[in-house]
């Protein structure tokens, strides 16, 4: 499932696309750390903030797609 990570600092706004979550929310972290506004949403349009980060990583994609 695709992640798209967005991105916004000093009026600039970035998106990025990654296939898994950990690899999502490690760009997500490093952008953050670098001053940047960010969240994560999936293709089903549920949205993580920073401080959800850890329940994006704990979710377990259903075999089926389905979640």
């Amino acid at each position: 499932m695709p992640f798209t990570i967005h991105a916004s600092k000093d009026g600039h706004l970035m998106q990025t696309l990654r296939l898994r979550p950990q690899a999502a929310v490690s760009k997500a972290r490093s952008l953050k750390n670098a001053g940047w506004e960010v969240h994560i949403t999936n293709q089903h349009g549920d949205s993580y903030r920073p401080q959800t980060f850890d329940e994006l990583l704990q979710k377990r994609e259903d075999p089926s797609g389905v979640q």
